[in-house]
Protein backbone atom coordinates (compact mmCIF):
# COMPACT_ATOMS: atom_id res chain seq x y z
CA UNK A 1 0.00 0.00 0.00
CA UNK A 2 2.66 2.02 1.21
CA UNK A 3 4.83 1.66 -2.25
CA UNK A 4 1.03 2.41 -4.34
CA UNK A 5 1.17 5.36 -2.64
CA UNK A 6 4.49 6.74 -3.61
CA UNK A 7 4.24 5.72 -7.09
CA UNK A 8 0.81 7.99 -7.42
CA UNK A 9 2.59 10.75 -5.68
CA UNK A 10 5.62 10.16 -7.94
CA UNK A 11 3.27 10.35 -10.64
CA UNK A 12 1.74 13.63 -9.40
CA UNK A 13 4.95 15.72 -8.68
CA UNK A 14 5.72 14.53 -12.15
CA UNK A 15 2.46 16.18 -13.93
CA UNK A 16 3.02 18.92 -11.67
CA UNK A 17 6.03 19.54 -13.05
CA UNK A 18 5.39 19.31 -16.44
CA UNK A 19 2.87 21.85 -16.08
CA UNK A 20 4.95 24.25 -14.16
CA UNK A 21 7.14 24.16 -17.03
CA UNK A 22 4.64 24.31 -19.69
CA UNK A 23 2.20 27.63 -18.36
CA UNK A 24 4.17 29.88 -15.88
CA UNK A 25 6.36 31.82 -18.94
CA UNK A 26 2.97 32.98 -19.96
CA UNK A 27 0.72 33.21 -16.51
CA UNK A 28 3.85 35.32 -14.64
CA UNK A 29 3.87 37.99 -17.25
CA UNK A 30 0.01 38.56 -17.33
CA UNK A 31 -0.71 37.72 -13.86
CA UNK A 32 -3.12 40.53 -12.84
CA UNK A 33 -3.73 41.67 -16.11
CA UNK A 34 -7.15 41.89 -17.94
CA UNK A 35 -5.82 40.48 -21.26
CA UNK A 36 -8.42 42.87 -23.16
CA UNK A 37 -8.67 43.55 -27.08
CA UNK A 38 -6.72 46.82 -27.69
CA UNK A 39 -10.14 48.68 -29.13
CA UNK A 40 -8.19 51.99 -29.72
CA UNK A 41 -7.56 52.35 -33.45
CA UNK A 42 -8.95 48.98 -34.08
CA UNK A 43 -10.48 49.14 -37.59
CA UNK A 44 -11.24 45.52 -38.22
CA UNK A 45 -12.01 42.52 -35.55
CA UNK A 46 -13.43 39.34 -36.57
CA UNK A 47 -13.88 36.67 -34.20
CA UNK A 48 -15.53 33.24 -35.72
CA UNK A 49 -15.72 31.90 -31.76
CA UNK A 50 -17.74 34.70 -31.16
CA UNK A 51 -21.76 34.46 -31.77
CA UNK A 52 -21.54 38.25 -31.85
CA UNK A 53 -19.24 37.80 -34.79
CA UNK A 54 -20.52 34.76 -35.99
CA UNK A 55 -23.89 33.05 -35.33
CA UNK A 56 -22.39 29.61 -36.85
CA UNK A 57 -24.62 29.91 -39.87
CA UNK A 58 -25.28 32.32 -42.85
CA UNK A 59 -22.92 33.99 -44.90
CA UNK A 60 -22.26 37.40 -42.71
CA UNK A 61 -19.28 37.68 -40.62
CA UNK A 62 -19.57 40.68 -38.10
CA UNK A 63 -16.95 43.64 -37.55
CA UNK A 64 -16.90 43.65 -34.10
CA UNK A 65 -14.94 46.73 -33.79
CA UNK A 66 -18.20 49.29 -34.61
CA UNK A 67 -17.00 50.38 -37.84
CA UNK A 68 -19.34 47.86 -40.17
CA UNK A 69 -16.84 46.33 -42.18
CA UNK A 70 -18.53 42.86 -42.33
CA UNK A 71 -17.22 39.92 -43.92
CA UNK A 72 -19.00 38.25 -46.92
CA UNK A 73 -18.81 34.68 -47.09
CA UNK A 74 -18.07 33.09 -50.38
CA UNK A 75 -18.64 29.99 -51.89
CA UNK A 76 -19.87 27.99 -49.42
CA UNK A 77 -17.27 28.71 -46.94
CA UNK A 78 -17.66 26.48 -44.01
CA UNK A 79 -17.38 26.86 -40.20
CA UNK A 80 -15.28 24.10 -38.70
CA UNK A 81 -14.65 21.01 -40.05
CA UNK A 82 -15.10 17.15 -39.24
CA UNK A 83 -12.33 16.14 -36.79
CA UNK A 84 -13.10 12.48 -38.30
CA UNK A 85 -14.80 11.13 -35.06
CA UNK A 86 -17.80 12.81 -36.34
CA UNK A 87 -17.41 15.82 -34.11
CA UNK A 88 -17.98 19.37 -35.95
CA UNK A 89 -14.99 21.57 -34.67
CA UNK A 90 -15.83 25.39 -34.71
CA UNK A 91 -14.69 28.61 -34.04
CA UNK A 92 -12.90 29.36 -37.13
CA UNK A 93 -13.31 28.93 -41.19
CA UNK A 94 -11.36 26.27 -43.00
CA UNK A 95 -10.46 27.62 -46.52
CA UNK A 96 -9.51 24.95 -48.87
CA UNK A 97 -7.19 26.65 -51.05
CA UNK A 98 -9.48 26.37 -54.33
CA UNK A 99 -12.34 28.96 -54.38
CA UNK A 100 -12.99 29.73 -50.46
CA UNK A 101 -12.82 33.11 -49.87
CA UNK A 102 -14.63 36.62 -48.24
CA UNK A 103 -14.95 40.19 -49.20
CA UNK A 104 -15.02 43.09 -46.97
CA UNK A 105 -18.21 45.33 -47.07
CA UNK A 106 -17.47 49.29 -47.73
CA UNK A 107 -13.51 49.62 -46.40
CA UNK A 108 -11.97 51.35 -49.41
CA UNK A 109 -8.47 52.08 -48.79
CA UNK A 110 -7.86 55.44 -50.80
CA UNK A 111 -5.34 57.05 -48.58
CA UNK A 112 -1.68 56.22 -48.13
CA UNK A 113 -0.29 54.18 -44.71
CA UNK A 114 2.25 55.21 -42.52
CA UNK A 115 1.60 53.09 -39.13
CA UNK A 116 -0.32 49.99 -39.52
CA UNK A 117 -1.02 47.24 -37.69
CA UNK A 118 -2.32 43.70 -38.76
CA UNK A 119 -2.95 39.83 -37.07
CA UNK A 120 -5.09 37.00 -37.12
CA UNK A 121 -5.39 33.41 -35.45
CA UNK A 122 -4.62 30.81 -37.98
CA UNK A 123 -3.49 27.72 -38.68
CA UNK A 124 -2.15 25.29 -42.14
CA UNK A 125 0.02 23.11 -43.26
CA UNK A 126 1.13 24.13 -46.50
CA UNK A 127 4.22 23.87 -47.11
CA UNK A 128 5.98 24.26 -50.94
CA UNK A 129 8.50 26.66 -50.65
CA UNK A 130 11.65 27.62 -49.98
CA UNK A 131 12.38 28.94 -46.39
CA UNK A 132 13.24 32.69 -46.30
CA UNK A 133 12.29 33.66 -49.77
CA UNK A 134 8.90 35.26 -50.14
CA UNK A 135 6.30 33.66 -52.93
CA UNK A 136 2.67 33.50 -54.18
CA UNK A 137 0.87 30.66 -54.19
CA UNK A 138 -0.96 30.73 -50.84
CA UNK A 139 -2.98 33.98 -50.35
CA UNK A 140 -3.83 35.54 -48.69
CA UNK A 141 -5.10 35.56 -45.15
CA UNK A 142 -6.39 39.35 -45.44
CA UNK A 143 -5.76 41.13 -48.77
CA UNK A 144 -6.05 45.09 -49.94
CA UNK A 145 -3.70 44.32 -52.99
CA UNK A 146 -0.11 43.81 -52.35
CA UNK A 147 1.17 46.17 -55.26
CA UNK A 148 -1.32 48.60 -54.17
CA UNK A 149 -2.09 48.91 -50.36
CA UNK A 150 -0.50 45.60 -48.10
CA UNK A 151 -1.04 42.01 -47.72
CA UNK A 152 -0.78 39.26 -44.53
CA UNK A 153 -0.36 35.84 -45.25
CA UNK A 154 1.72 32.67 -44.49
CA UNK A 155 4.50 31.95 -47.44
CA UNK A 156 4.74 28.66 -49.37
CA UNK A 157 7.18 27.46 -46.45
CA UNK A 158 5.36 28.60 -43.77
CA UNK A 159 6.57 31.60 -42.68
CA UNK A 160 4.71 34.98 -41.91
CA UNK A 161 4.61 37.16 -45.19
CA UNK A 162 3.64 40.89 -45.73
CA UNK A 163 3.80 42.78 -48.87
CA UNK A 164 3.02 46.24 -49.81
CA UNK A 165 2.86 49.17 -52.34
CA UNK A 166 5.91 51.73 -51.26
CA UNK A 167 7.83 54.04 -53.68
CA UNK A 168 11.30 53.36 -51.11
CA UNK A 169 11.35 50.55 -49.38
CA UNK A 170 14.57 51.47 -47.35
CA UNK A 171 16.56 48.94 -48.59
CA UNK A 172 14.37 46.50 -46.69
CA UNK A 173 13.77 43.03 -48.51
CA UNK A 174 16.41 44.00 -51.42
CA UNK A 175 18.43 41.09 -52.30
CA UNK A 176 17.11 39.36 -49.44
CA UNK A 177 15.37 36.52 -51.30
CA UNK A 178 12.04 38.75 -52.10
CA UNK A 179 10.73 42.08 -53.81
CA UNK A 180 11.59 43.70 -56.73
CA UNK A 181 14.59 45.94 -57.29
CA UNK A 182 12.67 48.96 -58.20
CA UNK A 183 9.60 50.94 -56.70
CA UNK A 184 6.99 49.18 -55.81
CA UNK A 185 6.72 46.47 -53.18
CA UNK A 186 7.93 44.85 -49.77
CA UNK A 187 7.56 41.12 -50.55
CA UNK A 188 9.02 39.29 -47.16
CA UNK A 189 8.74 36.84 -44.32
CA UNK A 190 10.17 36.06 -40.89
CA UNK A 191 12.00 33.83 -39.16
CA UNK A 192 9.40 30.86 -37.89
CA UNK A 193 7.80 28.38 -39.94
CA UNK A 194 4.04 28.20 -38.21
CA UNK A 195 2.80 25.99 -41.17
CA UNK A 196 2.85 22.62 -38.37
CA UNK A 197 -0.84 22.26 -38.10
CA UNK A 198 -1.32 24.02 -34.46
CA UNK A 199 -2.98 27.14 -34.12
CA UNK A 200 -0.64 31.15 -34.09
CA UNK A 201 -1.54 34.39 -33.63
CA UNK A 202 0.43 35.82 -36.72
CA UNK A 203 1.36 39.34 -37.84
CA UNK A 204 3.28 42.53 -38.29
CA UNK A 205 3.36 46.39 -37.54
CA UNK A 206 4.28 48.46 -39.93
CA UNK A 207 6.21 52.17 -38.84
CA UNK A 208 7.40 55.06 -41.19
CA UNK A 209 8.21 57.15 -38.13
CA UNK A 210 9.89 54.28 -36.75
CA UNK A 211 11.22 52.66 -40.03
CA UNK A 212 10.42 49.67 -38.88
CA UNK A 213 8.69 46.34 -39.93
CA UNK A 214 8.43 44.05 -36.91
CA UNK A 215 7.04 40.42 -37.89
CA UNK A 216 5.40 38.43 -34.62
CA UNK A 217 4.26 35.03 -33.90
CA UNK A 218 2.44 33.93 -30.79
CA UNK A 219 2.73 37.15 -29.39
CA UNK A 220 6.38 38.15 -29.71
CA UNK A 221 9.05 39.75 -31.90
CA UNK A 222 9.58 37.31 -34.41
CA UNK A 223 11.84 39.59 -36.89
CA UNK A 224 12.97 43.09 -37.30
CA UNK A 225 13.31 44.58 -40.46
CA UNK A 226 15.02 48.03 -40.39
CA UNK A 227 14.71 50.36 -42.90
CA UNK A 228 17.78 52.94 -44.20
CA UNK A 229 15.65 56.25 -43.25
CA UNK A 230 14.33 56.40 -46.58
CA UNK A 231 11.16 53.81 -46.55
CA UNK A 232 8.02 55.75 -46.91
CA UNK A 233 4.28 54.87 -46.33
CA UNK A 234 2.01 52.36 -48.45
CA UNK A 235 0.44 53.52 -51.24
CA UNK A 236 2.98 55.68 -52.33
CA UNK A 237 4.65 54.21 -55.26
CA UNK A 238 3.23 56.00 -58.58
CA UNK A 239 0.90 53.33 -59.53
CA UNK A 240 -0.85 52.95 -56.11
CA UNK A 241 -4.68 52.93 -56.59
CA UNK A 242 -7.69 52.77 -54.17
CA UNK A 243 -8.07 49.12 -53.10
CA UNK A 244 -11.31 47.47 -51.35
CA UNK A 245 -10.31 44.02 -49.07
CA UNK A 246 -10.64 40.21 -49.74
CA UNK A 247 -9.92 37.20 -46.88
CA UNK A 248 -8.48 34.06 -48.33
CA UNK A 249 -7.29 35.27 -51.67
CA UNK A 250 -5.71 38.18 -53.62
CA UNK A 251 -7.17 41.77 -53.99
CA UNK A 252 -7.66 43.33 -56.78
CA UNK A 253 -10.98 44.83 -56.46
CA UNK A 254 -11.21 48.96 -56.94
CA UNK A 255 -15.11 47.81 -55.66
CA UNK A 256 -16.87 45.87 -53.51
CA UNK A 257 -16.27 42.02 -54.13
CA UNK A 258 -14.09 43.09 -57.33
CA UNK A 259 -11.29 41.94 -58.66
CA UNK A 260 -9.21 38.91 -57.53
CA UNK A 261 -5.99 37.49 -57.86
CA UNK A 262 -7.70 33.79 -57.72
CA UNK A 263 -4.72 31.78 -55.95
CA UNK A 264 -6.40 31.51 -53.03
CA UNK A 265 -5.37 30.92 -48.73
CA UNK A 266 -5.28 27.04 -47.84
CA UNK A 267 -5.45 26.61 -43.98
CA UNK A 268 -8.17 28.19 -41.40
CA UNK A 269 -8.92 31.48 -39.71
CA UNK A 270 -10.54 32.39 -36.64
CA UNK A 271 -9.72 35.80 -35.75
CA UNK A 272 -8.10 38.75 -37.59
CA UNK A 273 -7.46 42.11 -36.20
CA UNK A 274 -6.49 44.95 -38.38
CA UNK A 275 -5.79 48.96 -37.33
CA UNK A 276 -5.68 51.13 -40.11
CA UNK A 277 -3.17 53.55 -38.83
CA UNK A 278 -2.43 52.34 -35.06
CA UNK A 279 1.29 50.95 -34.37
CA UNK A 280 0.81 48.05 -31.91
CA UNK A 281 3.48 48.30 -29.41
CA UNK A 282 4.82 44.81 -28.77
CA UNK A 283 3.36 44.75 -25.31
CA UNK A 284 -0.23 45.27 -26.84
CA UNK A 285 0.19 42.57 -29.09
CA UNK A 286 0.99 40.52 -26.56
CA UNK A 287 -2.11 41.32 -24.88
CA UNK A 288 -4.45 40.78 -28.05
CA UNK A 289 -2.34 37.55 -28.29
CA UNK A 290 -3.23 37.05 -24.33
CA UNK A 291 -7.15 37.64 -24.99
CA UNK A 292 -7.51 34.76 -27.33
CA UNK A 293 -5.47 32.40 -25.16
CA UNK A 294 -7.79 32.85 -22.17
Amino acid sequence: MKFSYILIKILFLSIQSFCQISLPTFQAIHAGESCEIINNGLTIHYDVGNPNSYSGSGTTLADLSGNGYDAILINNLQNGFNNGNGVIVDGFFTFNGSNHYAYIKSLNINNTISEMSVFAWVKTTYNSGTPGVWDSDNWSIIDFDRSEKFQLTISNAGEVAMAGNTSDRGNIGIGSGGGFSGQCCFDIVGNTRINDGEWHYVGYTFSVSNQQIIFYVDGLVDKTYNADGTMTALGTAPTSNNRYGILGDGSEASSQNGGRNGIYFDGAIAAIHYYRSKLLSPSEVYQNYCNMVN
